[in-house]
């Protein structure tokens, strides 16, 4: 047996136990185990098992998928894909173009799905105001006119709305209810209709109340901030008293304003502008609270402020809307189509250029402000606060823009959305300048 089998017996001894041997061992045990077996070359790719069909060509360039994955899903209404695929093209920049300060502030991601998409599925009237909402924005962003197939779904929206009013359900005081009528009321503003936006806000106010008041939508934050910010765009660029303010059960704590205040506001704002710049550079998030109860408290007193003409304390005031403007509501990428507090901002800002009767570092940062916040690029207003800001910056010796943000960092000054607007601006002057 040990001379007939002496890999298993006695591989170790006569054999020896060295690398040679083993491989010996290791041949012999395999002997026969391939025999029959093929392997394919490598690198080798799939070939199709037919020849191309010649009376049929076309077979064989039939795309891998057909569709889109929007078609599978079931939405609450009648809609064109390119249109549901517009509002989610636009989902991916509503961040930037609604929410600036997004990048410091803590919202809560599931209860954004929940409410900017699922509704889209099971509530008709959301789907109806979200498809006029968004093509209205790619429209004013474009400068196209909104053609009729879009125009439908406003009057789908504003039919939906009046039944589910009239049938007065609990769908009458949903989220999803409350969220439409805010993007009734954005593109009433965006489209300069003063007198509707302000019958939806009135809606909105009294939707909140029957809910019992901004207390029982403790738990859906964002959800509040989307009726205040139209509360107060309506407020600032019409010129209309605030809406919300005036309801007792609203929620929001807002004592009477007295002018000494408002250097309580400024520094109020002041703490706010630290805190993002902090979060900006460290990368950290902030509660969304703190900038709905930031907006709230500044904004809402600032709006009931009366100061003497041409007095630092009415620059102040003027400065502090604007600046909130830009961080707080969803008009940074578009201008209204209202001049009441462009017109007033300008028209102050030239008067009290000429009388020089605040200091220059702080008309520096007016115009700044003003400049990015309020005016089109392109439009005279614009060029004519350039042009202010030009002389501003030539009579203060300022040479450079490291030295221009030093002295706007002085006053208020939010990193995230002024530095590059503001760089730009001191780019646009010198080049003119020179």
């Amino acid at each position: 047996m040990a001379n007939s089998m002496p890999f298993i017996i006695s591989s170790v001894g006569e054999y020896g136990d060295d690398a040679k041997n083993r491989q010996l061992v290791r041949r012999h045990v395999m002997l026969g185990k391939n025999k029959g077996k093929k392997r394919p070359k490598r690198g080798c790719r799939f070939q199709p098992d037919h020849e191309p069909d010649a009376d049929h060509p076309h077979l064989d360039k039939v795309p891998p998928k057909l569709g889109t994955d929007l078609s599978f899903i079931d939405f609450a209404d009648t809609v064109e894909l390119s249109l549901i695929g517009d509002i989610l093209k636009f989902s991916r920049i509503a961040k930037q173009t609604f929410f600036p300060l997004e990048p410091c502030i803590a919202f809560d991601k599931k209860l954004k799905f929940q409410q900017s998409f699922v509704p889209l599925t099971h509530d008709a009237l959301y789907l109806n105001a979200m498809v006029f909402s968004t093509q209205s924005w790619f429209c004013k962003g474009t400068g196209r006119e909104i053609d009729k197939r879009v125009s439908y779904h406003l009057v789908k929206s504003i039919s939906l709305l009046r039944d589910r009013l009239m049938d007065g359900g609990q769908a009458t005081t949903s989220n999803t209810t409350i969220n439409a009528v805010v993007m009734l009321a954005g593109q009433a503003l965006l489209m300069g209709e003063a007198k509707t936006a302000r019958e939806h806000v009135f809606g909105l106010r009294r939707l909140v109340e029957m809910r019992g008041g901004f207390g029982r939508l403790k738990g859906n934050v964002k959800l509040v901030m989307e009726v205040v910010r139209m509360d107060l765009s309506l407020a600032m660029f019409t010129g209309t008293g605030p809406v919300l303010r005036e309801t007792a059960s609203t929620g929001i704590k807002l004592p009477e304003v007295k002018a000494e205040e408002l250097l309580q506001l400024w520094l109020t704002m002041h703490n706010f502008t630290n805190l993002i710049n902090n979060a900006t550079s460290t990368c950290h998030k902030l509660p969304e609270e703190l900038m709905l109860g930031t907006m709230t408290s500044v904004m809402y007193r600032l709006l009931t402020l009366k100061f003497e003409e041409l007095s630092l304390n009415e620059a102040m005031r003027l400065g502090l809307l604007a600046f909130c403007s830009q961080a707080f509501l969803p008009w940074t990428s578009v201008k209204l189509p209202f001049d009441v507090f462009p017109d007033a901002y300008s028209a102050f800002l030239e008067a009290v250029t000429d009388a020089r009767s605040i200091p220059s570092g702080m008309i520096m940062w007016l115009l700044t402000i003003g400049v990015i916040a309020l005016y089109p690029p392109a439009g005279c207003r614009s060029e004519r606060m350039l042009s202010l800001l030009r002389n501003i910056i030539v009579d203060s010796g300022v040479t450079s823009w490291g030295d221009m943000r030093k002295t706007l960092k002085e006053y208020l000054w939010l990193d995230l959305i002024f530095d590059d607007a503001a760089e730009d601006l001191w780019k646009r002057v010198i080049q003119v300048h020179e």
